[in-house]
């Protein structure tokens, strides 16, 4: 909630919206990249205009209005059957994260303060938790979604990281795009969603093996490149 200097950050939407504040914002902004980079100009082009924000005085009115700006562009964009899905996935995506692109771009509403019981979003969001999906990205936002919803939702929470656990690989210490607990797959990107995802789900209070997280830790170090970071 303080800079290096010691001056107090803005916040607002009560106590917790400091800790959320970076959540929040990272979600709706990527949801919005995600589904606008594969939705059609004219859903981009229904949100409100943009603000300008000089970050000199970037106060906390000025995140809400830019959060309330995101969310009303998205909440703009949905389909009514594929929510915010793409009628047809980029050559660039894999066809296997069906529903990936409404759960990133929910979990970003919900996070930005959207009830999830709001009509413009109750019927995705059930289609959501009720869907069966194939896709580690898929699962691994949805989990993240579940782990903040109310605790009607705790089965799909349970469900899920079932699902992660069931998925991870020891051979590769991580997931491959759908479940392969043999894979061979290195890939960070994956792993760094999933890993997320039994994070928030652990905070909730699933249980999550702690040989788990000590294989993710091995392999994150081994990965570590001489400059000190890390490839995709």
């Amino acid at each position: 909630s303080r800079d290096r200097s010691g001056r107090g950050l803005p916040s607002s939407r009560g106590s917790g919206a400091v800790r959320r504040m970076p959540i929040r914002w990272g979600m709706v902004a990527l949801g919005a990249v995600l589904h606008l980079a594969t939705s059609v100009a004219g859903a981009a082009a229904a949100g409100p205009p943009a603000l300008r924000i000089d970050a000199a005085t970037l106060e906390a009115a000025d995140l809400d209005r830019a959060v309330g700006a995101l969310v009303e562009g998205l909440v703009a964009a949905k389909d009514d059957r594929r929510f915010w899905d793409p009628a047809r996935p980029p050559a660039d995506e894999s066809s296997t994260q069906r529903l990936g692109w409404t759960a990133i771009v929910l979990l970003g509403l919900v996070e930005a303060g959207v009830s999830p019981q709001d009509p413009r979003i109750a019927d995705a969001v059930a289609a959501l938790m009720n869907a069966s999906l194939e896709g580690t990205y898929a699962v691994s936002v949805r989990t993240m979604l579940a782990a903040i919803l109310p605790d009607r939702h705790r089965g799909r929470l349970d469900a899920d990281v079932r699902w992660l656990l069931e998925g991870f690989s020891r051979r590769s210490r991580g997931w491959d795009y759908v479940k392969r607990p043999n894979s061979t797959r290195e890939d960070n990107s994956i792993n760094q969603f999933a890993s997320l995802a039994l994070a928030d789900a652990a905070a909730r209070g699933v249980d999550v093996p702690e040989r788990l997280w000590e294989l993710l830790e091995a392999r994150t170090l081994d990965m570590q490149r001489p400059d000190g970071g890390w490839t995709y």
